[in-house]
């Protein structure tokens, strides 16, 4: 987890001055990184079932909020499209592992919100497809 400190400071400080749909998810994120963390210091064990979160999610989220401000400054809308994009589903996977460490029956119903979500990109990517 400390090793992850650095990207958490990073994503953290783009949180306090994003705006609109955007800083809505990362201070989402960083809400969820906290509650992990409380919930690791109440019970270290199931460190295993997230430590991917610090590992690798937030480090990449760090490093994409770099990539998106580069993108933003050239003006490519497609690019940035598909940063938000991801963004997204990073939020998504914060808030999975931050049901983690509360129990099944929030991870349960997490998990069927991201099967529908899915289903839904699926069925609206195909439609613009044809």
């Amino acid at each position: 987890i400390g090793d992850a400190k650095p990207a958490l400071v990073r994503v953290e400080a783009a949180a306090s001055v994003a705006e609109g749909e955007l800083g809505a998810r990362l201070r989402n994120m960083v809400a969820r990184v906290k509650e992990v963390e409380l919930g690791l210091r109440a019970d270290p064990s199931k460190f295993g079932d997230v430590q991917r979160l610090f590992t690798y999610y937030l480090p990449a989220t760090a490093d994409l909020l770099v990539a998106r401000g580069a993108v933003a400054g050239s003006g490519d809308a497609a690019r940035l499209t598909e940063i938000d994009a991801m963004i997204g589903k990073l939020d998504l996977a914060y808030t999975d592992f931050a049901s983690r460490l509360r129990g099944h029956d929030a991870r349960s119903l997490e998990i069927d919100l991201r099967l529908l979500d899915q289903s839904l990109d699926d069925e609206f990517a195909h439609k613009t497809k044809g």
